[in-house]
């Protein structure tokens, strides 16, 4: 959950610097993980790994983006395609710069100046500049930015049709566990990533949770993935928040949508034992088109467009993280409202959520048998 004014959040910074600058970023990273803030730099990304796809990764991320900019401008080439691209994403930056201030892209960007022949003390000083008050007044600052559309506002990319959307999730969820890091998931709408199944594509109950509408092997093989990656965030991370509508995919047909609920179910129920935090809450009070996923305080994605025969269209992506805080924020914020207005603590909601799946299940199977023998009047509503 987001922090309380009894905890301390763990911001990430990322420190962008020339291997050439001696020991000036490792002093900066240092003081900043002193401070208690989650460091990040390209020393972050595994030998043979994706370099150009992580760094990226890092950046666009990052809560706040700390630039170490060499003296000899010369030998600053990355480090100033690096500070272009936090730009572009809205990354609130902090320079620190050798005898003079920042020029360029940052030339109306207070930064920290540390003298050519500063002392220890003297730097130490000078970093004492670089505290976590400072950093989280920046990224709580980009936050009222965002909400009131001023200032520089966050990048979003949209994943127009469900493919993308797939991909997307798949492709950086993964690369946050590359970069030896795991995040809560919290998904509000339809059923969840974990109504998908872990079973090989060619399993029967592939078609089974199909219904009316059949997907192919390629597509399974994503839904799959997408699965698998999630899960390994949860086991890791130790946490999972869904908010869900049970009545979701009943247009698919009874039998589809009791399979979908009974392979949620047993996600629940296998996941329980080794995940030391799972909420959930369920209501019919969510539209059916709609779906938030957010990975950690990483990225989310928000749809407001369903196809039943397609999956979601038109998902928003943003890896801004002071939007993404924002959105967490409401997130737990409704979640708690919504188990509070259920009279559910939120350490029974797996259970009660559990022993409700169940029942809906039964019912629609009980509901299935009864329509087989006496059928409804043509034209009766179902």
């Amino acid at each position: 959950m987001v922090a309380t004014s009894e905890t301390k959040y763990r911001y990430r910074v990322f420190v962008s610097h020339s291997h050439s600058d001696g020991r000036l970023p490792q002093k900066v990273m240092t003081r900043l993980e002193d401070e208690g803030l989650d460091v990040l730099s390209d020393l972050d990304i595994k030998p043979g790994e994706n370099f150009l796809r992580l760094i990226k990764a890092l950046i666009c991320s990052a809560s706040v983006f700390v630039a170490v900019i060499p003296k000899d401008t010369s030998k600053a080439g990355w480090v100033f395609q690096e500070i272009g691209f936090a730009i572009y994403h809205g990354i609130p930056i902090v320079p620190i710069t050798r005898s003079e201030p920042p020029g360029q892209l940052l030339q109306n960007t207070a930064g920290i100046v540390i003298g050519e022949e500063t002392e220890d003390g003297e730097l130490e000083r000078s970093l004492q500049r670089l505290n976590y008050a400072a950093l989280a007044g920046l990224v709580e600052r980009a936050r009222t930015d965002c909400a009131t559309s001023q200032g520089t506002l966050p990048s979003f990319r949209c994943a127009r049709h469900h493919v993308e959307r797939t991909d997307y999730l798949v492709r950086h969820a993964t690369n946050v566990l590359l970069l030896n890091r795991s995040a809560a998931i919290r998904q509000e709408g339809g059923l969840s990533t974990f109504n998908i199944p872990n079973k090989d594509v060619h399993d029967p109950i592939w078609e089974q949770r199909a219904g009316q509408h059949p997907t192919d092997t390629p597509r399974r093989e994503r839904l799959r993935a997408e699965l698998l990656v999630f899960e390994e965030h949860v086991r890791a991370s130790g946490s999972l928040y869904l908010m869900i509508n049970p009545t979701s995919y009943c247009q698919l047909g009874w039998d589809a949508q009791a399979c979908r609920l009974k392979i949620l179910l047993e996600a629940l129920c296998r996941l329980k034992d080794s995940v030391h935090e799972i909420r959930v809450a369920l209501t019919q009070a969510i539209p059916h088109r709609y779906n938030l996923t957010i990975l950690g305080d990483w990225f989310y994605g928000e749809a407001v467009a369903l196809d039943t025969r397609e999956g979601y269209q038109q998902t928003m992506f943003t890896h801004h993280c002071p939007e993404v805080l924002t959105k967490i924020a409401a997130f737990d914020r409704t979640m708690c409202e919504r188990l509070r207005e259920s009279g559910i603590d939120p350490r029974d909601s797996l259970d009660r959520a559990c022993t409700e799946l169940s029942g809906l299940v039964d019912h629609i199977r009980r509901k299935r048998t009864v329509l087989e023998h006496f059928p409804l009047p043509e034209g009766a509503p179902p």
